[in-house]
């Protein structure tokens, strides 16, 4: 619960969008984590949206190959 607050609020003050993409990738193993696949696979997607990082397309595409598509 610590760490998602704290990854909440990384992202709400960041204007750098890697920084952003990272934290977004952050929450998406946070929300993982804690069974929360649906919110998790939308935070990776954002991440990858703004990153592109292939790391990030491959934890969507485990979490919910459906969604990476």
């Amino acid at each position: 619960a610590v760490a998602e607050r704290a990854t909440l609020a990384a992202i709400g003050s960041s204007n750098q969008p890697n920084l952003r993409a990272a934290s977004l990738y952050n929450l998406g193993k946070i929300l993982s984590a804690q069974g929360k696949k649906a919110e998790a696979a939308k935070a990776l997607r954002q991440s990858w949206e703004l990153s592109q990082n292939p790391v990030t397309l491959a934890e969507l595409k485990a979490l919910d190959p459906a969604a990476a598509a």
